[in-house]
């Protein structure tokens, strides 16, 4: 089924430019930054990702078309945590060869 305009409208809406913006990237490379405070930001972005799923399907009970609304809400938290999850994996990484490095 196709989703609708309105639909998506809203579930951008409610994950912000940003977080659709992380989807369509690659992670980054791990910059200077502690890898405590790298560790940090994923989980706050992840925390903010799953409270904006979670507002984005109370809006979707409010639709006709509640089920197709849903889905699309979870394919686009499963993208952006998706994300999130390499950007730990390449933090973890670097932290790895740092350590063998330094040995």
């Amino acid at each position: 089924m196709k989703t609708s305009v309105a639909c998506w409208l809203i579930i951008f809406a409610l994950l912000g430019e940003d977080a659709h913006a992380q989807t369509l990237t690659s992670a980054a490379p791990v910059p200077t930054v502690s890898y405590e405070a790298q560790r940090a930001r994923i989980e706050q972005e992840r925390g903010i990702a799953q409270t904006r799923f979670d507002q984005a399907a109370v809006l979707c009970y409010q639709r006709f078309a509640v089920n197709d609304c849903l889905r699309d809400a979870r394919d686009l938290r499963r993208d952006v945590f998706a994300n999130l999850r390499q950007q730990s994996l390449a933090v973890r990484d670097a932290q790895a060869r740092q350590k063998a490095a330094e040995r």
